[in-house]
């Protein structure tokens, strides 16, 4: 009975060992870095994501935010699910600085795409600092 389990043991592994070379050729076909540069050159360069694209507007201000405080933030952005995401995103491209959906804060980050809102600003005293690009700036607080 021991030569035939051997003759069934060694069957099993040299099929497996076949697939699975056959799979590894099957890999290296796929993942080829020939195939990839080709298909870089047939389309052009991959577009940038979303995520990628909406954090760089916030770049200029991180050289001016402390993450020790609080900066509040400010969007016109319509739409019911829009100045939630807005706000999130803000928030992890300024990361280690805490933001809070208010503008109670002295300092305040805007991102208005549209230009910034002077009635809004003038509502809540406060006065631009700094403009990025976009849509986007850094306000202070007036001091009364």
């Amino acid at each position: 009975m021991k030569p035939r389990s051997n003759l069934r043991t060694g069957l099993a592994v040299s099929i497996l060992l076949i697939f699975g070379f056959y799979q590894l050729g099957q890999s290296v076909n796929y993942y080829n870095p020939q195939i990839l540069l080709n298909k870089l050159r047939v389309y052009g360069e991959l577009p940038p994501d979303p995520v990628t694209e909406y954090t760089a507007k916030f770049d200029c201000l991180k050289t001016d935010l402390s993450p020790l405080e609080t900066i509040g933030f400010i969007t016109n952005t319509p739409g019911e699910d829009f100045p939630t995401q807005n706000y999130l995103l803000t928030q992890y491209a300024l990361a280690p600085v805490l933001l809070k959906d208010s503008v109670d804060a002295n300092m305040v980050i805007g991102y208005f795409p549209g230009g910034a809102d002077r009635d809004i600003l003038y509502q809540n005293q406060l006065v631009i600092v700094k403009t990025c690009r976009q849509g986007v700036f850094l306000a202070k607080r007036k001091i009364k």
